[in-house]
């Protein structure tokens, strides 16, 4: 077979010229393969500069005693404060394996949501010499009886203008009291026998 190129003549066997079609074939391939590892290396690129992460915009350093509780709640347990790099991107536990539990609070950082612009509170608590971050609003403040005085003397429960809690001890020194079992104005103008006051402070 004969070619034509400008003013020459090129003869290809049959061989030669197949082999050049799968040259060119091959060329074609390895420029579309590039072409694709390209597009999928921009792609790529483009979904990591999408991520936003929430952003901490304060830090307070304390030091006190709290309770978790979430009877009421499911948080989770991050490395960082929820959101705000790659690893606090999931939980790395549930809160309420600690549900009870006396933890010592040693930071506290409010963080602004990337995509709401609402702010956050997260709390860095260490248990059983374990650090953990968690939702803020999972923690009771705990309490202290700095006082105990032995009575007894009768007195009517007056649930009119208030509707305190009823504990199974004295607010917020143990893990039992952090929530109180029912209201006063459920025993509204009863009488009762007074037989202990205790005086506690709040963390």
């Amino acid at each position: 077979m004969f070619l034509k190129k400008g003013k020459k003549k090129l003869y290809k066997s049959g061989k030669n010229w197949v082999a050049a079609l799968l040259l060119s074939a091959a060329v074609l391939s390895f420029y579309s393969a590039g072409l694709n590892q390209q597009t999928a290396s921009a792609t790529t690129s483009s979904q990591t500069k999408a991520v936003s992460y929430d952003k901490i915009t304060n830090k307070q350093t304390v030091n006190y005693s709290a309770y978790v509780n979430e009877n009421n709640r499911n948080d989770g347990l991050y490395s960082a404060p929820a959101l705000t790099d790659v690893a606090s991107m999931t939980s790395t536990g549930s809160a309420k394996s600690l549900n009870g539990h006396l933890v010592t609070v040693s930071e506290i950082d409010t963080t602004k949501r990337a995509s709401t612009g609402v702010s956050y509170q997260y709390a860095k608590i260490t248990d059983n010499n374990k650090s953990y971050w968690v939702d803020l609003r999972a923690l009771n403040d705990s309490a202290q009886i700095t006082s105990t005085q032995t009575v007894n003397f009768q007195a009517y429960i007056n649930g009119n203008t208030r509707n305190d809690g009823l504990y199974s001890a004295p607010a917020l020194t143990t893990s039992s009291s952090l929530t109180p079992l029912a209201y006063s104005k459920s025993l509204n103008k009863k009488s009762v026998m007074v037989s202990e006051i205790d005086t506690t402070k709040r963390a």
